[in-house]
């Protein structure tokens, strides 16, 4: 039985906890194979990643407010209204497509 508290343990033999850098590579990951930029965002940034890209895709304020847990749209403007650079990669959009 194992005795790690950490919420990631790996699936490969030896089963120990996942490393930091580990998971946020996976997370860098999906921001880029969702079209953010990688380099404006890092893995701490998701949620406002996320409501910038919500922004782009004319999804309504109230409602990437009320997803990314602000109250007041000053808030919304000042830390999650970010500019997103769209990260094209070829290869990557061929794969996924």
């Amino acid at each position: 039985m194992h005795t790690d508290a950490r919420l990631l343990i790996s699936f490969i033999k030896s089963h120990k906890s996942v490393a930091k850098d580990t998971s946020a590579r996976w997370v860098r990951t999906m921001l880029c194979m969702s079209g953010i930029a990688v380099s404006k965002f890092s893995a701490g940034s998701v949620r406002p990643a996320a409501a910038s890209k919500a922004g782009v895709a004319t999804v309504p304020v109230a409602c990437i407010m009320v997803k990314a847990g602000s109250s007041r749209e000053s808030t919304f403007a000042k830390y999650y209204n970010k500019n997103i650079v769209a990260a094209s990669d070829l290869f990557q959009d061929a794969v996924l497509e």
